[in-house]
């Protein structure tokens, strides 16, 4: 078919990641599946009745979407899923942002929500509606933070957004939710949020955090387990871009034993 270009095939499969990530699934039986292709193919003048073949086409040139048991198909990776399932929330605009939003709080869905806003012309609308805001309102004087966000998952996650360097058209937004997460250092009394905050500003690495971060490594003045922590994080993102920096911190004789063997496991690592 003429009309079943490589294009068309995309969008196809955008709609099976995006109706199956929906429904929670990372395998599918074939019927259901053919049923949603039968769906799509006259949107684009190919008969319905060619869902067999057009399914067996996919799977044999493309590869990504494989028969994984008999009568089932899947992605070939869970990965493929989600990216293709953020490129159709992409595209659906205000719903698919409303849709992706309502599952903030669902580890099923963080991979979509991180990759969508790599992909959009402006994470704005996503960030704010992530921390429970709206673009049709002021954003508040006091924490960006929902005060139901209890152990600070959804303004953690916010920030991980900003590891993509996503384009964001609301000024001041991207420092104010920098500055919000930095703080949790000093005001949440929890060793869970020290800890997950540390990963995220590790991961986010951007605008002097690296530095901010290397140098609480080499304060006295800052807890040895956070220091540790520090440089786990950095061993758990095997960023070669510190390796120069933790080398030099190594050469210190005053640095402590845990933190010491940390620093060395982030190198090798």
């Amino acid at each position: 078919f003429s009309q079943f270009t490589a294009d068309r095939k995309r969008d196809l499969l955008k709609e099976v990641a995006w109706h199956f990530h929906i429904d929670g699934r990372r395998y599918f039986p074939e019927a259901e599946l053919l049923h949603l292709v039968a769906g799509f193919l006259p949107t684009i003048d190919i008969p319905s009745s060619e869902s067999k073949a057009i399914l067996e086409e996919i799977a044999a040139q493309y590869g990504l979407l494989k028969v994984q048991a008999h009568g089932w198909y899947g992605f070939l990776h869970l990965t493929f899923q989600e990216y293709l399932a953020a490129l159709a929330a992409n595209e659906k605009g205000a719903a698919g942002l409303q849709e992706v939003g309502s599952h903030r709080s669902d580890s099923w869905w963080e991979e979509v929500i991180l990759l969508l806003a790599g992909r959009i012309h402006d994470a704005t609308p996503l960030l704010l509606g992530l921390l429970g805001h709206s673009t049709d309102q002021p954003l508040p004087l006091g924490k960006l933070a929902a005060k139901d966000d209890l152990f600070h998952s959804d303004l953690l996650l916010a920030a991980r957004c900003l590891e993509g360097t996503p384009i964001i058209r609301m000024r001041g937004l991207r420092d104010r939710l920098l500055t919000e997460v930095k703080n949790l250092l000093h005001s949440s009394f929890y060793k869970l949020d020290w800890e997950r905050t540390y990963t995220v500003l590790v991961e986010i690495g951007g605008g002097g955090i690296k530095d901010e971060l290397l140098a609480m490594v080499a304060g006295k003045n800052v807890e040895r387990w956070k220091r540790w922590r520090i440089g786990s994080a950095f061993e758990e993102l095997g960023d070669q871009s510190v390796a120069a920096r933790l080398l030099e911190l190594l050469e210190r004789v005053e640095l402590d034993v845990l933190v010491r063997g940390c620093i060395v496991s982030a190198l090798a690592e």
